[in-house]
């Protein structure tokens, strides 16, 4: 049985350093900050319902059962990114996306993107949340929990 972890999206005037997207976690909880105008609002509730839908299938895991999460982000680090790079995640702008979808989903084995019409979130937003999720990723703090069978969309 998967675990409850609520998902939501939080607009914020600004951001510490300059940034657009900071993602803050608990137990049972992610949020993204994004600065107000970077990603549009129905974007962040389709992109929250999808990520909500993801991990009530148990296909996408938060890992704080396990040992603690500063170890294991300072292990991971520690290590070349071929070592510890488990699944490569993107976030992309496309042109087009169906059924009237700002945001949309592709996932196999080791890769997880993001799709995001184009005009629903700005170019730094979209680089900034890729290296965050790629980050959370790679330092074990999230995990992908294959099924076997390819997702296109939730």
């Amino acid at each position: 049985m998967a675990s409850e972890v609520v998902v939501e999206f939080e607009a914020v005037d600004q951001l510490p350093g300059g940034r657009l997207v900071l993602p803050l976690e608990a137990p049972g909880n992610f949020t993204w900050q994004i600065v107000k105008d970077h990603m549009r609002e129905q974007a962040q509730t389709e992109m929250r319902d999808q990520m909500q839908y993801l991990i009530a299938e148990g296909r996408w895991v938060q890992m704080w059962n396990s040992s603690s999460v500063g170890d294991q982000s300072a292990d991971a680090h520690n290590r070349p990114v071929a070592e510890r790079r488990a699944v490569t995640t993107e976030v992309r702008i496309v042109d087009e996306l169906p059924d009237g979808k700002t945001v949309d989903m592709r996932e196999v084995q080791g890769y997880f993107a993001w799709l995001v019409l184009k005009g629903n979130i700005t170019e730094q937003a979209r680089a900034e949340m890729q290296a965050q999720m790629q980050y959370l990723s790679d330092t074990g703090q999230w995990k992908q929990a294959w099924s076997g069978s390819e997702s296109v969309s939730s």
